[in-house]
């Protein structure tokens, strides 16, 4: 919750997560500056050494909702407008300031109807699933030249400074594949 909106802000409800969801999005119920903002951290713990050829991280945007689209949205629309490589250990450590606070990696097209076309290393493609091209990450991170702390899926709202609205993603079956020459 954004501190600036005082006391009379009601506390805007998240979906329930399903076992295995993580979410991202944003909710703004009073307008600017008055609302949450919602990331998910991945981890796919120690990866073996090796020469990493290929590396792709896939999931399932299993829901969504968005004031700009309607509920329950039609088309394929995701909440995550970027993926970034965490800066900071997060994991089991909810009291880290820089938790879920990543490098901008990839910037996703977020919140759009029918978001079914390719847009450079990212698709959305057989219904909702997204697969995300990853391979320099994963190289610097098996070669030892950044430390593995996971990705953050982050949404188009960095800060509380955006518009009204909001716009949930649940996604589930995260996986992250990786070829070795």
């Amino acid at each position: 919750m954004n501190p600036h909106c005082g006391t009379t802000l009601t506390r805007p409800t998240a979906p329930l997560l399903q076992s295995g969801e993580v979410l991202v999005g944003w909710n703004f119920p009073q307008g600017p500056r008055c609302g949450v903002i919602y990331r998910s951290g991945i981890w796919f713990r120690d990866l073996p050494k090796g020469q990493v050829i290929d590396a792709s991280l896939t999931f399932y945007v299993s829901r969504s909702q968005s004031s700009a689209q309607g509920a329950p949205l039609s088309g394929n629309v995701s909440c995550a407008a970027q993926l970034q490589i965490a800066n900071a250990m997060w994991m089991n450590n909810p009291n880290n300031p820089n938790a879920l606070l990543g490098t901008p990696y990839l910037s996703l097209v977020a919140d759009r109807p029918g978001d079914t076309q390719s847009f450079g290393p990212f698709s959305i493609s057989n219904g909702m699933y997204v697969s995300i091209d990853v391979t320099g990450a994963v190289q610097q991170w098996v070669a030892g030249t950044r430390p593995n702390l996971g990705f953050v899926l982050a949404p188009d709202h960095a800060d509380f400074s955006g518009g009204t609205g909001r716009c949930f993603s649940a996604y589930n079956g995260l996986t992250l594949t990786v070829d070795y020459r």
